[in-house]
């Protein structure tokens, strides 16, 4: 969650939240009433729709203390202070373990720094069949849907022959865009340069390209490409400027709109490279 929040603000967007959920919470209360009251109550938890939940509970036939928990869950949501009421609700039930569990994670992520971006959501079991524990979503305004999510799910190597406790996470890259347009940022208007190398060593490529990456640029490595297949491969994939260490003296930088070749001192990771940038620039102004 750490690493997703990093990446995130990383691609500029500051304004988002943190929705934990627990599965086994839900689970907890539901599954001693059957798997299919369990997926029944799933889309009304979800909605928060307690009427409808309530229906469902009473039909199921649950006993009256059992339903009143479990419908407690469809508003057991919001900020951290939700884990304190929860823990009173659900005291000596099958769910207190996983919401233990899902109040040690919090604490852990306030110490990381994100307490003022965590929320809750003790009704959110629409994973219970892939999830097994803490599951979280990242909401920012604009996509009205999750701008990364991920948790965990011990038992899905299983199903694959290896079982092991497993957690991920992923980024939905078209609603972290949306987000950050919504937030005004001009990302599309960034005039990013984009790097390819070729000749020489590796090792020289890979430093080269370290160096480019440091300073915020794209940089691609093709180890035994020529200056030939490099300017193809750079003018297929739309690169900006092909850097040819095959002189380990001078590298020599080719822009790819113009073919305009220049020198440069050093191997590639010690030349001016926001000179270099603003070279590469210039060939885009142009066009």
């Amino acid at each position: 969650m750490r690493l997703i929040a990093e990446a995130v603000e990383a691609a500029g967007l500051s304004d988002y939240r943190i929705e934990l959920s627990e599965v086994g919470v839900g689970r907890a209360l539901l599954d001693e009433h059957g798997e299919a009251l369990l997926a029944q109550s799933a889309e009304a938890l979800a909605r928060k729709d307690e009427a409808l939940l309530e229906g469902i509970l009473r039909a199921a036939k649950v006993p009256e203390e059992a339903r009143r928990r479990i419908a407690s869950l469809a508003h057991l949501h919001g900020d951290l202070d939700v884990l304190k009421e929860a823990r009173t609700l659900l005291q000596d039930t099958a769910a207190a373990p996983h919401l233990e569990r899902l109040e040690r994670v919090c604490d852990q992520l306030i110490a990381h720094g994100l307490g003022d971006k965590l929320g809750v959501d003790l009704g959110e079991i629409r994973g219970a069949a892939y999830y097994t524990g803490v599951s979280f979503a990242v909401y920012a305004a604009g996509p009205g849907e999750a701008v990364a999510s991920g948790g965990r799910y011990d038992q899905l190597l299983e199903r694959y022959g290896r079982a092991q406790p497993a957690t991920g996470a992923g980024i939905d890259l078209e609603n972290l865009l949306w987000a950050l347009d919504h937030a005004g940022h001009s990302w599309r208007e960034r005039p990013g340069v984009r790097f390819v190398l070729c000749g020489g060593s590796a090792e020289a490529q890979h430093r080269a390209a370290d160096s480019l990456r440091g300073a915020g640029f794209v940089a691609a490595a093709l180890p035994g490409a020529d200056r030939g297949a490099a300017l193809a491969y750079a003018s297929a994939w739309q690169y900006d400027v092909c850097l040819d260490l095959t002189d380990q003296a001078n590298a020599v930088a080719v822009r790819v709109l113009d073919r305009a070749a220049q020198q440069l001192g050093g191997d590639g990771s010690a030349f001016n490279l926001q000179a270099l940038a603003q070279w590469a620039r210039a060939a885009q102004h142009k066009e």
